[in-house]
């Protein structure tokens, strides 16, 4: 999968890496989200205290997604990176990667709420 050093003609592969990296990072971290919202149990009493922690899982997890993909970018992809030139071509990929993944977590986690999960009372809170 990964060479030993990359150049500007295939800075791309690495790029398609990251990016995708991010993507699966963020749909990990969701079933991640959806896993632990659905073990929190209501509150008999606190409905409002159990759909807190489901937000805050949530929300927590949507700022990880974006930390991690920029981690193994930065320690997995970049250490195979030896010019100034690439690293700077590559900088271009690791930003989008941390954007998609953001964007996807929260977007498929939005989606998921109001549609897939819009009669269960635990994940569709999240939103």
């Amino acid at each position: 999968m990964l060479e030993k050093t990359y150049t500007l003609a295939t800075v791309g592969n690495l790029g398609s890496y990251a990016i995708l990296t991010g993507l699966v990072i963020a749909i990990v971290l969701l079933c991640i989200s959806i896993a632990v919202s659905k073990a929190i149990l209501p509150e008999i009493g606190k409905a409002s205290a159990a759909v807190t922690k489901r937000r805050t899982v949530f929300w927590l997890l949507a700022v990880i997604s974006p930390v991690v993909t920029f981690c193994i970018d930065f320690f997995v992809y970049r250490s195979h990176i030896k010019s100034k030139v690439v690293v700077d071509q590559f900088f271009t990929y690791e930003i989008i990667s941390v954007v998609a993944a953001f964007v996807l977590y929260v977007l498929i986690g939005l989606i998921l709420a109001k549609t897939v999960f819009k009669d269960d009372a635990k994940f569709a809170t999240v939103f």
